[in-house]
């Protein structure tokens, strides 16, 4: 919520800052410019007199602007659309931009609530900062081929926009580039996109879904944040980043797949979202703070074996999940990191744990075994079980004593040794397979008719009874 005022503040201290431009230098045909090059003879069109409001609305109706403009017997080339030209004219309802522009500057069509449509030709390469920034009445945009970047809050606000379309060209989407265009429903991003930029979609809760080029290298800090429509997301394998809180409350989100590209899932990454399945690509290290909390219609998550580190709070309130395996590749799980996962039955904790913090597995009120296949307790604190010390605790053969006299380890009212050697992935919740038909081998390839408690085969699976 911090970052969301913020981002507010410093669009509007942007804006205050940057009311203040030199004068024009002259007026033709009612279309004033600033001449940016006398040896060339380029101009840039610009706004009428020294401040943005010192004139209301002094560009209305539809503008034509000409590709060349003469003036005291010379003739100079309209190559640029200034900073703030047109900004606040809310009678302005369409403009022609010629092909021989080749920049939209900063806040050029900033407030512009009338303007319903506009073309950019095939000239211009960039778009600035807050170019169309709140202008509330566009619903079309058409973005040329030879655009390769969206400034910041480009189009900001743009409330009525109902689709766009970002061509090839283009290499980075700006900071908040269309965030707060709550009739988007749809769009294209193409595939010369290298780097979607912070809050670039936040708060389109129109958007129903967006796919993701293998160019997109990263996905800035809450790029997708309140985007409520959007049921699904791939990220692909080119991206490597997933920024802090990038799809922050997108409550229709049902399924999540993370590419093999990524190596860390940012904080807060997709909390509270409506996730029920997700997959963890092969190369993430990091499962950031938060990062699915509260995602509580979750009911199976697979952790690879790429995993480090799971961060504070990472599946708090997943009551959906009911068991979950901790690879070996772990070596810490952060306080909070299971807590409250109400439906958490099992949990299989991998051999390379060492420190477990507090309240990791505060009250998983339903949490009836526990597989922990580190040979040396783990670090935990008092808290770390609170409310689960009645589940089983399961450790390697040899280790009882060790676990009885650890810290807190102790607190678990029955702890029993079990054969963990050869197996890398235990199947969590053994009693699922009670009563099923298959045929259970021992590890020696021999079929057991009636099994107990132990280890087996079934269905090409190492089970734990």
């Amino acid at each position: 919520m911090k970052k969301t005022y913020l981002k507010q503040l410093l669009t509007a201290l942007l804006l205050l800052c940057s009311a203040v431009v030199t004068a024009e230098d002259f007026g033709v045909g009612g279309i004033y410019y600033n001449i940016t090059d006398g040896t060339n003879l380029t101009v840039e069109v610009t706004l009428r007199g020294t401040y943005i409001y010192e004139y209301s609305n002094e560009y209305s109706g539809a503008v034509i602007i000409p590709a060349s403009v003469a003036y005291d017997g010379i003739i100079y080339s309209v190559t640029s659309i200034g900073d703030r030209a047109f900004s606040s004219c809310s009678s302005l309802t369409s403009v022609t931009i010629p092909n021989s522009v080749t920049s939209i500057g900063d806040g050029a069509f900033g407030d512009c609530t009338g303007l319903t449509s506009v073309t950019i030709p095939n000239s211009v390469t960039s778009i600035g900062d807050r170019a169309f920034f709140r202008c509330t009445g566009l619903t079309n945009i058409t973005i040329s081929n030879s655009v390769t970047s969206i400034g910041e809050a480009a189009f900001e606000k743009c409330t009525g926009l109902t689709s766009v379309t970002i061509p090839n060209s283009v290499t980075s989407i700006g900071y908040a580039a269309f965030c707060d265009c709550t009739g988007l429903t749809s769009v294209t991003i193409g595939n010369g996109v290298t780097s979607i930029g912070g809050w670039a979609f936040g708060n389109c809760t129109g958007l129903t879904s967006v796919t993701i080029p293998n160019s997109v290298t990263s996905i800035g800090e809450e790029a997708f944040r309140f985007c409520t429509g959007i049921t699904n997301i791939t990220i692909p394998n080119s991206v490597t980043s997933i920024g802090d809180e990038v799809f922050w409350g997108c409550a229709s989100l049902t399924s999540a797949t993370i590419g093999n590209g990524v190596t860390s899932i940012g904080y807060w990454a997709f909390w509270l979202c409506g996730l029920t399945s997700v997959t963890i690509g092969n190369g993430v290290t990091t499962i950031g703070e938060g990062a699915f909390y509260g995602c509580s219609g979750l009911t199976n998550v697979t952790i690879p074996n790429s995993v480090t580190s799971i961060g504070y709070g990472a599946f708090e309130k997943c009551a959906g999940l009911t068991s979950v395996t901790i690879p070996n590749s772990v070596t810490s799980i952060e306080g909070r990191a299971f807590s409250e996962c109400s439906g958490l039955t099992s949990v299989t904790i991998g051999n390379g744990v060492t420190s477990i913090g507090s309240i990791a597995f505060r009250d998983c009120s339903s949490l009836a075994k526990i597989y922990c296949m580190a040979e040396s307790p783990a670090t935990i604190k008092s808290s770390t079980f609170y409310n689960c010390y009645s589940a089983t605790l399961y450790v390697p053969i040899g280790t009882k004593a060790a676990y009885q006299a650890a810290d807190y380890w102790k607190n678990f009212t029955n702890i029993v040794e079990m054969d963990f050697t050869g197996i890398e992935d235990i199947e969590a919740d053994g009693d699922s397979f009670r009563g099923v038909k298959d045929a259970y081998y021992d590890l020696n390839g021999r079929i057991v008719e009636n099994p107990v408690k132990g280890i087996y085969i079934n269905n090409g699976k190492k089970v734990v009874l």
